[in-house]
């Protein structure tokens, strides 16, 4: 026997503004309070004794805790289900994203903090030197191959056990940051590097 979705009743709370979930207009909404509800409707099933009509009443989404400490939730559609990040699916309903950049910065450094006044679009970069500057991200210890060079941005004051990381947490290419290593070029999207 299948175990039912737990009923969370909507509680209004002041102001909240409800959108519907691109993709999802006629099953989701989001609202700018992080919350997501599923939206009541009507409809008939079909099965071996015949057609029935059926109530989906309006409720709240259950959201559940990442490994990766953010709020997802789980949206169905033609009996399929998909994860959503909640911060995500916020800010594609309620913050404009006019240079198309790709992730998404808590403001404060709250990862569970999902309204609109706290989330910023930004690039891997500028999500990296936020993290940086807030004490978000801490510098590494120790290094991933013995014979690495150790890396330190001065302009950051962080630490990496070698150049690929460098790449991947900043999202610089290697060889931008190899150039200002080897004296090449003064800096790299206004970052200095050197080796320790």
């Amino acid at each position: 026997m299948s175990k039912r979705k737990p009923y969370i009743p909507i509680e209004e709370i002041e102001g909240e503004v409800w959108r519907p979930i691109n993709g999802y207009e006629e099953l989701y909404a989001v609202s700018n309070m992080g919350r997501v509800k599923m939206i009541g409707r009507k409809w008939l099933r079909t099965d071996d004794i015949g057609v029935s009509e059926r109530i989906n009443l309006e409720r709240i989404m259950p959201a559940f805790l990442s490994h990766n400490g953010y709020h997802r939730v789980a949206l169905y559609k033609d009996k399929k289900v998909k994860k959503y990040q909640l911060h995500r699916l916020v800010a594609q309903e309620f913050i404009p994203n006019p240079e198309n950049k790709k992730e998404i910065n808590h403001i404060n450094g709250v990862k569970l903090d999902n309204i609109p006044e706290n989330l910023e679009w930004c690039t891997r970069q500028e999500n990296a030197i936020h993290a940086c500057r807030t004490g978000l991200m801490k510098p590494m210890k120790g290094g991933i191959n013995a014979n690495a060079k150790r890396i330190l941005c001065t302009t950051l004051g962080l630490e990496f056990s070698c150049l690929p990381e460098a790449e991947e947490v900043l999202g610089i290419n290697r060889s931008g940051i190899s150039k200002v290593i080897n004296n090449k070029k003064p800096h790299v999207f206004g970052l200095v590097f050197r080796n320790m």
